[in-house]
């Protein structure tokens, strides 16, 4: 009696309750998300499966357990004041909290604490409504789904023995029958016992006690008894009468048994499962609770409405009502979840119902308790995705003019035919410059210029088999890859094919044109252990080629040991770059295209060398990437654009670009946190850059490398948009803060229709993800013009600043910066646009 009744209160459905609340409690064990009942100070007296998974502990070590011995005090500390505000002010309580898993993981969970002031229980309760929202990219467009299950034990106060006369009056009674009710026991002995019972009992009792004293027959029994403190609790009384042999009555014995929280349980358990019984008819899922014969024995209201046109009964087979499954899938899949007892998840187009359906199944002791969500509008979504995708991975390929292979999917051809290379295979890349082009296009005009090179393209695949051997890479500039030549005059031949192509007339109506075209010829591998090195080497070839006249080809010849020295000395250079800190970071401006203000900065890293002064990224990043030294230069590059950043308006953010190789291991994280920390700034002023190739490698560790610089507050942003195949999917995987779409697709919007889908379609995306979009490159007013009016959130390129070093950034972030800004003149507030983030 030390401990207070509202810690012991343990519900438990008891016999006699309802075969609906039966039904009704299995359904509401199965609900699935953590669900945890405790008392104001803490002691736990119930949880569900769910919440038995999250602790990653049997309820066994849980129930009757409070959070100071689960959690330590201080947490616990925590937990009680949060209870008392929720007593105190009757309101429930939402919060967002990291929490620990026994094995050493985090969770993100919400809670919700609201107050349970149940009939027979003397304190108030906590119910505690856990949601685990650590995955929630996925998570905008869908409800989740968990499991729950209540265990209810009972708790069984020792029982007061008595005795009676065969008259039934009562002649000895245990010690504790005193100090419960205050009564001395020779004061309810005969009739006196009968004063404690409570008035609305008396005459139940009275009349039981009577029958079963005359019929000689047992006596099992509840009511209330008062207590010292004058409360009432409620106690089960049993009897049976000792006879001789003629059946006559010698003495009664029989025992009182506290049932006070069972009972309390018992009605408060009704009450739950009214208040869930609402939970679960509100829902847009709908419930059914099979049993192992897979009869009905529970369905929602939503339930009833999906099966309508069917007669769903209880205790109606499922196969009754839907005959045409009885050999399909969910055959199959309940199967597996009684034999194994074990949940499973599908989804199932549901013909009869027209709808797609994601269905949990979760086996129970009774059968198995059954969540069906229609997800129609998320799989006619996922259909229209995979068909975007899929006409955006091929423009993002393919040249807009002339239909052909463009510079990316040359390089990734590149990059498949040097990966399968052996010392004995024999490849070979064609690089073909058009003689007279430019005469062309000054003489008639940049449309006809634009059909010739569709006819170029066309005769060059002619001379093919492989529709993607031909590439467009630049103006008037084609490549084309033969691979697994037979011989060297193999590679001839189709040089010579090419050049006689390329010198015949082109007829453009009344017009006759004549070109010509010079080849030059990289072998592969010898020539190059990449598709940029080939490139250059086929275009040194190409040189020599038109040295020689118009319609000639030539073969890379340059001495191979040279080539390696001049790497061998380009490498030692950057190594000696770093260690004598030559790096320098330059700045380039990024402006909101609605407002006009200046949002942030990209952070672009500069090499400037001792002779030949400032070096371009793309003359040395790969280099770096190469020798591993884009490592401790990224971190530079983190640690310097943050220590600026710190001398920036609170308003202004930056970003940094990072190299895949940043991700081997978890040093990112420590240099992301250590930059920030050292700066003093803000985390959510740091964005940083990713393209797709970081999640092409190891894209699980990558996602969760991710997840955990957004928990610290960093914002991510996908750089390059648009040149992955796997770009979308990347956005349903993890919630981006922003995609910038790649520069190429603003590059080609006053000559290519298709560009401009591109740009509403990955604008369309970031509304549809709610994701800031930013468009680089924009490099003329009709660019700008076209981006605005698509809304874009954000624009970035030489038209509206060029990249700039750091004083002339800090500068320009101050608003001090001499003259008129190049985005002042471009950029004036626009009353509304369509966008996202703002």
């Amino acid at each position: 009696m030390a401990a207070s009744a509202g810690d012991r209160f343990q519900p438990q459905v008891g016999a006699g309750m309802p075969l609906a609340s039966l039904a009704l409690e299995q359904v509401l064990l199965q609900f699935p998300e953590p669900l945890l009942l405790k008392s104001r100070r803490g002691v736990w007296l119930f949880v569900n499966t769910e919440m038995c998974q999250l602790m990653q502990r049997p309820a066994e070590e849980l129930l009757g357990r409070s959070d100071d011995e689960l959690f330590g005090a201080e947490r616990a500390a925590t937990y009680r004041a949060v209870h008392d505000r929720v007593v105190e002010s009757g309101e429930h309580q939402e919060e967002t909290e990291v929490f620990r898993v026994r094995d050493g993981g985090e969770r993100i969970l919400r809670t919700r604490k609201r107050l349970v002031r149940l009939p027979h229980s003397p304190e108030p309760l906590i119910l505690v409504w856990i949601t685990d929202i650590t995955d929630a990219h996925r998570t905008a467009e869908a409800l989740s789904e968990s499991e729950a299950h209540y265990r209810y034990a009972v708790e069984l106060s020792p029982e007061i023995p008595w005795t009676a006369d065969k008259q039934g009056r009562i002649t000895e009674a245990g010690p504790r029958w005193a100090a419960l009710t205050g009564m001395p026991v020779a004061e309810a002995l005969g009739d006196g016992w009968a004063r404690c019972v409570h008035p609305d009992d008396l005459p139940r009792v009275s009349e039981t006690w009577s029958n079963a004293v005359a019929s000689h027959r047992g006596v099992d029994m509840e009511y209330r008894v008062k207590l010292r403190d004058g409360s009432y609790r409620w106690f089960r009384a049993r009897a049976a009468a000792r006879t001789d042999d003629n059946e006559n009555v010698i003495r009664w014995y029989g025992t009182l048994e506290d049932i006070d929280d069972r009972k309390s349980a018992s009605m408060a358990m009704e009450g739950l499962a009214a208040r869930l019984s609402a939970v679960l008819e509100s829902t847009t899922d709908s419930v059914v609770q099979l049993d192992h014969s897979l009869r009905l024995t529970y369905f929602n209201g939503n339930a009833a409405r999906a099966m309508a046109g069917r007669m769903p009964a209880l205790g109606r087979s499922v196969w009754d009502i839907f005959p045409e499954e009885r050999d399909g899938v969910f055959a199959e899949q309940y199967r597996l979840a009684m034999t194994r007892q074990t949940p499973v998840v599908f989804e199932h187009y549901m013909q009869t119902l027209q709808a797609w359906y994601e269905i949990h199944v979760y086996p129970t002791e009774d059968g198995l308790s059954v969540f069906f969500r229609d997800v129609s509008e998320r799989k006619d979504a996922e259909q229209q995705l995979l068909a975007n995708q899929g006409a955006l991975f091929h423009m993002a390929r393919h040249d807009p003019l002339t239909g052909i292979a463009n510079r990316l999917l040359w390089r990734e051809r590149m990059e498949e035919i040097l990966a399968s290379a052996t010392p004995h295979s024999l490849s070979a890349l064609l690089y073909i410059d058009l003689d007279g082009f430019k005469g062309v296009n000054d003489a008639f005009g940049h449309f006809t210029g634009d059909i010739v090179l569709q006819k170029v393209a066309a005769r060059l695949q002619a001379c093919v088999d492989d529709s993607e051997a031909v590439a467009r890479i630049g103006g008037d500039e084609f490549v084309v890859v033969l691979e697994r030549a037979a011989d060297r005059q193999a590679i001839d031949d189709l040089a010579r094919k090419l050049i006689a192509q390329l010198a015949r007339p082109f007829e453009l109506n009344a017009e006759r044109v004549t070109l010509g075209g010079c080849i030059g010829i990289a072998l592969i591998p010898d020539d190059g252990g990449s598709a940029d090195e080939l490139l250059q080497a086929a275009d040194v070839a190409l040189y020599q080629a038109k040295a020689e006249g118009p319609n000639a080809y030539r073969y890379f010849s340059a001495d191979e040991g040279g080539r390696t020295k001049v790497r061998f000395e380009r490498k030692r250079a950057l190594h000696h770059a770093v260690a004598a800190g030559q790096f320098e970071l330059h700045y380039q401006p990024i402006y909101d295209l609605r407002s006009g203000q200046l949002r942030s900065f990209e952070a672009l890293l500069r090499w400037r060398h001792p002779v030949h002064g400032l070096v371009s990224p793309a003359d040395f990043v790969p280099l770096t990437e190469e020798t591993g030294l884009i490592v401790p230069i990224g971190e530079w590059a983190l640690s310097e654009a943050c220590r600026q950043l710190a001398r920036w308006p609170s308003a202004i953010s930056v970003g940094v670009n990072l190299s895949p190789l940043q991700f081997r291991g978890r040093a990112l994280l420590e240099a992301v946190r250590r930059a920030v920390n050292e700066s003093g700034v803000q985390f959510s002023r740091l964005e940083l850059e990713i393209t797709e190739s970081v999640l092409l490698r190891n894209d699980r560790v990558n996602l969760e490398l991710l997840r955990e610089l957004r928990a610290m507050g960093a914002r991510i942003a996908m750089d390059d948009f648009g040149t992955g195949y796997s770009s979308l999917s990347y956005l349903r995987s993890f919630p981006f803060d922003k995609i910038k779409l790649d520069r190429s697709f603003v590059a080609d919007l006053a000559t290519s229709a298709e560009a401009r889908a591109i740009l509403h379609a990955v604008r369309s995306l970031g509304a549809a993800f709610r994701v800031r979009t930013t468009a680089e490159g924009i490099e003329t007013p009709e660019q700008l013009s076209v981006v605005r009016q698509e809304g874009y959130d954000e624009g970035q390129g030489y038209l509206l600043g060029r990249p700039t070093d750091s004083e002339d950034a800090f500068a320009l972030a101050h608003g001090v910066r001499d003259g008129e800004s190049d985005a002042m003149r471009w950029l004036q507030p626009i009353s509304s646009a369509p966008g996202v983030g703002r």
